[in-house]
C-alpha cells in the first residue's frame, strides 16, 4: 500500500536520498528501478534523469510518479526564480516532460507555471519517455488481488470469526498470482526499495481492519481467544506472503552480474517511555533477502547499515547494498508481525 506524497515532511526521505546519489555517482546505473517506494522525496529523480539511465518506476496508485517527478522537476537556484530541469536539458526537455515547448532561440520553456505551494511543481507538467511508469504492486499482484477482495469479504460476513475465515482463504488465493511488472527479468542495474515507516508495515491488514470497523464497530476490542489467534493468522499470512512476492519481485528484475539492490527502511521507533520498538516484519524482511541476496560492504559501507537519521536523531536508518544471488535460496519462514521490545 502506498501513502499520499504530500503528507511527507520535506526532507523525510533525506538520508535514503544521500544514499542513492552515493551509489548513482559510484555505480552509473544504465537502468534503474524504483520499486513501490512509499516516500517518492527520498528518490533523487532529478539527478536520476539528468543522466543517461533508463528509469522506471513501479507504483500502486496511478498518477503518485507523476507527481513526484514535477515536484524535482522545479528547483530554484541561490539567487532568482524558479527553473525546471527540462528546460536545463535542451533537445532533451520533451523526453521529460511532454508539454515542454522551447522558446524560439532559448531553452526556456513557454508552458512552464510554477505552482506557488511550498514544493512548486510546474502547473502545466505532464508524463514523458521518462521515467517510465508501470502500476503493479510490487509483490506479483498479491496485494491488488486482497485488496479487490477484502471488502466483499467483509460484507458478506455475518461475524469478525467469519469475516477473518474469508480473508484468510483470499489470503491464500493471493498467494497463487504470479503478475510480474512489465520489464524484462534481469535488465535492471540499480533496483530501489524503500520499505514503509514500521507503523505502515501491515498495509493490507489495515485495509482489512477499516473495512471491519465500519461494518462491525471497535471488532478488536475484548475479542475473544479463538479471534485473536485468528487475526494473529491473518496478519502473518498477508505480511509475508506479500513481502516473499516483493523480494522476488526485486530479485527477478535485478541484473544478475553487474546489478544491486539498494533497500532501505526505518527499522525501530522510539516509544513514550524512552525505549525503542521494532515490528517483527523488518527482520523477516532480512531474512528473506538474505534467501535472494547478498550484503556488499565493499561497495556501500557496513557503518551506513544501521545509523541515526543525520536530520532527525529520533529517528534510525537502516540501509544497505545487495547483491542478487544467482538462485535463491528456499524459504519456509513462518513470519509473524507486531510490536516487540
Amino acid at each position: 500500500m502506498t501513502d499520499p506524497i504530500d503528507d511527507r515532511a520535506p526532507d523525510s526521505g533525506q538520508p535514503f536520498r544521500e544514499d542513492l546519489l552515493q551509489l548513482y555517482r559510484l555505480m552509473r546505473p544504465s537502468t534503474i528501478a524504483c520499486v513501490n517506494v512509499t516516500d517518492p522525496s527520498c528518490l533523487p529523480l532529478d539527478a536520476f534523469l539528468s543522466g543517461t539511465s533508463r528509469v522506471w518506476m513501479v507504483d500502486w496508485e496511478a498518477g503518485r510518479p507523476e507527481r513526484a517527478v514535477a515536484r524535482q522537476l522545479v528547483r530554484r537556484p541561490p539567487a532568482g526564480s524558479h527553473v525546471c530541469l527540462a528546460s536545463e536539458q535542451g533537445a532533451r526537455g520533451r523526453v521529460l516532460c511532454s508539454s515542454y515547448l522551447p522558446i524560439l532561440g532559448n531553452d526556456v520553456c513557454a508552458r512552464f507555471k510554477a505552482s506557488s505551494d511550498v514544493s512548486p511543481q510546474c502547473q502545466n507538467y505532464t508524463l514523458g519517455q521518462e521515467p517510465r511508469v508501470e502500476i503493479n504492486d510490487g509483490s506479483l499482484g498479491r496485494a491488488a488481488y486482497f485488496a479487490t477482495r477484502v471488502e466483499e469479504v467483509v460484507a458478506v460476513s455475518d461475524t469478525p470469526v467469519e469475516a477473518v475465515e474469508r480473508a484468510l482463504v483470499e489470503c491464500q488465493r493471493a498467494g497463487k498470482m504470479d503478475e510480474t511488472a512489465d520489464i524484462p527479468g534481469d535488465s535492471i542495474e540499480l533496483v530501489i526499495s524503500v520499505l514503509p515507516p514500521n507503523h505502515r508495515v501491515d498495509g493490507p491488514f489495515d485495509r482489512f481492519d477499516s473495512f471491519m470497523r465500519r461494518r462491525f464497530g471497535a471488532w478488536t476490542e475484548r475479542a475473544p481467544r479463538l479471534l485473536i489467534r485468528k487475526i494473529d493468522d491473518l496478519r502473518a499470512e498477508l505480511f509475508g506472503m506479500q513481502l516473499d512476492a516483493h523480494v522476488r519481485e526485486l530479485h527477478r528484475l535485478v541484473d544478475k552480474h553487474v546489478g544491486g539492490l539498494y533497500f532501505a527502511t526505518h527499522p525501530v521507533t522510539p516509544a513514550a517511555d524512552g525505549s525503542w520498538s521494532m515490528p517483527q516484519g523488518l527482520p523477516l524482511a532480512l531474512e528473506i533477502l538474505t534467501h535472494y541476496f547478498d550484503f556488499d560492504f565493499e561497495s556501500f559501507p557496513a557503518e551506513a547499515f544501521l545509523r541515526r537519521d543525520p536530520h532527525d536523531k529520533s529517528r534510525v536508518v537502516q540501509a544497505t547494498l545487495l547483491r542478487p544471488r544467482p538462485w535463491p535460496i528456499n524459504s519456509t519462514a513462518a513470519p509473524r508481525t507486531g510490536e516487540v521490545r
